[in-house]
């Protein structure tokens, strides 16, 4: 860590401009080196790239679909969502036929436990589907294909995954469990693609996908 903050200090002193991609980020830098000129520091976001993505409505999966795409990293679980969604169950607010969360990727583990056991642990595995990674277009299809798309970024308060601009560009909604006071969550509310929670509001986390739910029942989630 110490040879780190040495490189960085480097690397600011020596550069002409710092561009960050995220706004919190450059106010980060401006006011932790703010011996440097203040024109040194600029934001520039990330944007979607609409070429990878046809024209036109998606064809959605005919059950109400959440997906995740990605790698479930130490600290990153969907266990909020298993949580709202077997409460929405158990309300009898949805059937479990009615309702898949596919996890697609490197997910076989969460926090060192086997996935489904996880699943099995909160009675979902009639909902909840473990697959393997699948190639870069190919998850872009199920994107598009997906009613809901889950983000997990519980520890990024300044960063922005890249995989959020190819799910804005998706079309889909996206649930975000991310913390309040952060970057990503800032862009999911900002731009109305979706809803951010904290993980810890399992509540909110059911309302909203049982908004969605009934919005996919009316035929408003079409693509």
């Amino acid at each position: 860590d110490a040879v780190e903050r040495w490189l960085e200090k480097k690397v600011v002193k020596n550069a002409d401009r710092v561009l960050t991609t995220t706004k919190a980020l450059k106010e980060i830098f401006a006011d932790r080196y703010n011996h440097e000129p203040s024109v040194k520091f600029l934001h520039l976001p990330n944007a979607i790239d609409f070429k990878k993505f046809p024209g036109g409505a998606a064809e959605k999966y005919g059950q109400f679909t959440i997906t995740y795409l990605g790698t479930l990293y130490a600290g990153r679980t969907p266990e909020p969502v298993f949580a709202a969604i077997r409460n929405l169950i158990t309300e009898g607010k949805i059937n479990p036929s009615d309702i898949r969360l596919r996890l697609i990727g490197n997910c076989g583990f969460i926090e060192g436990v086997l996935t489904p056991e996880v699943v099995k642990s909160y009675g979902l595995e009639a909902v909840v589907e473990v697959a393997e990674p699948i190639p870069y277009v190919d998850a872009l299809k199920v994107m598009r294909k997906s009613h809901v798309l889950l983000l997990l970024a519980p520890e990024l308060p300044l960063q922005i995954p890249a995989k959020v601009y190819d799910y804005m560009g998706s079309g889909s909604k996206i649930l975000s469990l991310s913390p309040e006071k952060s970057a990503t969550t800032d862009l999911i509310n900002s731009t109305g693609c979706g809803m951010a929670f904290n993980p810890s509001d399992i509540a909110g986390i059911g309302r909203y996908i049982h908004e969605l739910f009934e919005g996919y029942k009316h035929g408003e989630l079409k693509g």
